[in-house]
């Protein structure tokens, strides 16, 4: 199997690339971030004293979270752990990262700071286009793998079907279990026997067929 990361180098969950950077803005603290995410419509991520506001997101995007919540709602049988939307902020650590994911499922009897930011996660799905991929897949899970009840990640792929899943081993390095690019395939987590079909994250969603470019 593939190792994800290991540190102090992140490594892509999908393959390796030049990490992003991120945009050259002025440090605020954390009172001042929670301070604007109570007064904002708009999200924001706080990354070591960068504030980042949240883009939104195409059709396809919304149609594979929605998806995919509903599929692991049918599959997860512990009443304690909570599946949660986009709106959920994350605190990494005391001091941030502050993040949002785009599906959440919690650890068993989930708990929060007194900002509301969820503190124990079991699993983290990204939905990821190309122009986020490197953010999610490199900066995003390099500070996501910091919180210690997190046991998988998965990254999804909004313009083809494409689905990546690493987990945690027993000594804390992360590995690739699967890559899947078929509606057939099926995403296992394994201890928790706990399965969703591709096909059902991608359902109703169509992508145009390649261009064949070759001369005639």
């Amino acid at each position: 199997m593939t190792v994800l990361a290991t540190r102090p180098a992140p490594v892509s969950v999908v393959e390796e690339v030049v990490p992003d950077t991120l945009p050259p803005m002025r440090h605020v603290s954390v009172a001042e971030y929670l301070e604007l995410e109570r007064n904002s419509l708009t999200r924001h991520e706080y990354f070591y004293g960068e504030v980042l506001e949240m883009p939104g997101a195409k059709p396809n995007h919304n149609t594979i979270a929605a998806q995919f919540i509903v599929a692991l709602d049918a599959a997860i049988t512990d009443q304690t752990q909570l599946i949660q939307t986009e709106r959920q902020r994350i605190r990494v650590e005391e001091g941030g990262p502050y993040l949002y994911a785009d599906v959440v499922v919690t650890a068993p009897n989930p708990q929060y700071d007194e900002d509301n930011c969820l503190l124990n996660l079991y699993l983290i799905v990204e939905i990821i286009s190309p122009s986020s991929a490197n953010y999610d897949q490199n900066a995003k899970f390099e500070a996501y793998r910091r919180i210690r009840s997190l046991v998988h990640f998965v990254l999804v792929e909004q313009d083809a079907i494409g689905v990546t899943h690493g987990q945690k081993q027993a000594d804390n390095s992360w590995r690739r279990i699967g890559h899947y690019t078929d509606r057939t395939d099926t995403l296992i987590l394994s201890d928790v026997n706990v399965s969703v079909s591709i096909g059902d994250i991608y359902r109703r969603i169509t992508f145009p067929e390649p261009t064949d470019t070759q001369p005639t």
